[in-house]
């Protein structure tokens, strides 16, 4: 997810399921996201809530070597703010029985380079 295989300006939408939940929030490719994205196109993001690391040693029937990295909401906005973004909706919730931690959930729009910045 770090180089997608896809032209610029391509998907209309993209969902990134926990898929980042082993990369410190900076390291989230925010940019990439966006590059392959339409103006307009949107992006759904679930994720960890937090701001924690935990080591991850074992995950479905293998021994692994991993950490999760929980992201903090507002650094989270920010950072995609920042690669083009805009916040359509979020939602936090708490964490259920086999769960960690709280969970969050960010949709978000790629900014029209025509319609300036404000959606």
């Amino acid at each position: 997810m770090t180089r997608l295989d896809l032209e610029a300006n391509t998907l209309g939408g993209a969902v990134v399921w926990y898929s980042t939940v082993h990369m410190p929030a900076a390291d989230v490719p925010w940019h990439e996201f966006h590059r392959v994205l339409k103006p307009g196109g949107h992006l759904l993001h679930a994720f960890k809530l937090g701001n924690q690391q935990k080591p991850l040693t074992y995950a479905y029937g293998h021994d692994v070597d991993r950490t999760v990295h929980w992201h903090d909401m507002e650094e989270t906005v920010a950072n995609a703010t920042k690669a083009g973004f805009n916040e359509v909706a979020r939602l936090q919730r708490q964490k259920g029985v086999d769960e960690g931690g709280p969970q969050a959930f960010l949709l978000l729009s790629k900014r029209n380079p025509d319609a300036g910045s404000a959606s």
